[in-house]
């Protein structure tokens, strides 16, 4: 790629096996000044090339995508310290993106945030990744003084066990997510956040979607799992 001034290209970096990834947290994406970026790079035979560069799906001024990175296997963290994240009137919370590889394509399947997020915590400023498990610095937290920094551990689940994390099953195809909730669907059943009353491993606000007349008094039960009478309405 062509470098700009002041992108302050590399300032944060890493690699795993034939891909990096590395960091212009200054530069301009999407006509939004310093709203950051991170280049993808591919060694072919040899070779570093260039292969794509990421931006964040909601970039906004300022933000400073791409402030730090780490990569394990297909799973990539990017921190973006200046980010307002979920709650614009907390400043500078910051939250980390994470993309996963699918078919030679880095895709952006989710962010990472503080629980308790404060204004100007700076989240993403610093990352490590291991074995599915990150530690996210918050070096603007506030804890026994003001600003006296912090770190949070975020787990990237592999809920069902299947030695492959979830956002990369769900992204192959390799495991199912038909309700759209982020959850693979047989996790969801297990943890009861998603209801199975058929026991037929699909989540019955998927099987109703799917097939209207299943539930034919519209209260989100599949009919046979209620008795005749509650259908009725007696």
């Amino acid at each position: 790629p062509n470098g700009l001034t002041h992108d302050a290209f590399g300032t944060a970096a890493d690699f795993e096996g034939q891909w990096a990834a590395v960091g212009a947290p200054l530069s301009n994406t999407a006509g939004f000044s310093d709203a950051g970026s991170v280049v993808i790079f591919r060694e072919v035979g040899g070779s570093w090339t260039y292969h794509d560069t990421l931006m964040a799906s909601d970039a906004r001024a300022g933000d400073r995508f791409g402030s730090q990175v780490a990569l394990e296997g297909r799973v990539l963290l990017i921190g973006s310290p200046y980010d307002d994240g979920a709650e614009p009137l907390l400043g500078n919370t910051g939250q980390v993106y994470v993309f996963a590889l699918e078919d030679d394509t880095w895709t952006e399947s989710g962010t990472v945030q503080p629980l308790l997020p404060e204004i100007g915590m700076l989240a993403g400023s610093a990352i490590g990744m291991r074995g599915g498990m990150a530690i996210i610095g918050t070096p603007g937290a506030d804890g026994a003084l003001d600003d006296s920094g912090a770190a949070f551990v975020s787990v990237l689940l592999d809920c069902d066990l299947d030695g492959e994390l979830d956002i990369c099953a769900l992204a192959d195809g390799m495991a199912l997510d038909c309700d759209g909730d982020g959850i693979v669907d047989s996790c969801g059943i297990e943890m009861h956040f998603a209801e199975d009353c058929n026991g037929n491993a699909i989540p019955d606000s998927c099987d109703i979607a799917a097939d209207g007349g299943l539930d034919t008094n519209s209260n989100g039960v599949i009919d046979s799992c209620e008795g005749l009478a509650d259908i009725a309405g007696d």
